[in-house]
């Protein structure tokens, strides 16, 4: 119940992810564990990467990792003066799954984010 509805108000923080539009090239990117182009027709492919811009600078980061084993996926670099923040990760323990709107976990992704098995996770910019 807390996660369902701490989605629900992110989803609502978060006005880009419920838009009734197509997304276009310059809105969203789509990636592999190693920020590049996903290969769509490897049926063995298990983690997949999306960048959401959304207005104003800021941006969104959803991770997905469909496979039986953890993960390691590369994360884009944040822009100057901004950082990523964890604000969903299926993978950890309540409480740190899910961070309410300004109190998200600050994220070291300079190399890699550690993925549990079968689950997802949304980072995104806030200023430092």
């Amino acid at each position: 119940y807390r996660f369902t509805r701490g989605m629900i108000a992110f989803r609502r923080a978060h006005p880009v992810l419920s838009e009734e539009r197509f997304y276009t090239d310059t809105d969203i990117g789509w990636f592999n564990p190693e920020l590049r182009v996903p290969n769509w027709a490897d049926r063995g492919a298990k983690q997949l990467g999306c960048l959401i811009h959304e207005g104003e600078g800021g941006a969104l980061y959803l991770m997905f990792n469909a496979s039986a084993e953890g993960a390691a996926l590369r994360v884009p670099a944040a822009p100057s003066g901004m950082q990523w923040r964890l604000a969903v990760d299926t993978g950890r323990e309540a409480p740190q799954d899910l961070f309410v709107s300004g109190e998200e976990l600050v994220c070291d992704v300079t190399q890699h984010y550690a993925m549990a098995p079968r689950s997802s996770a949304i980072l995104l910019w806030r200023k430092h």
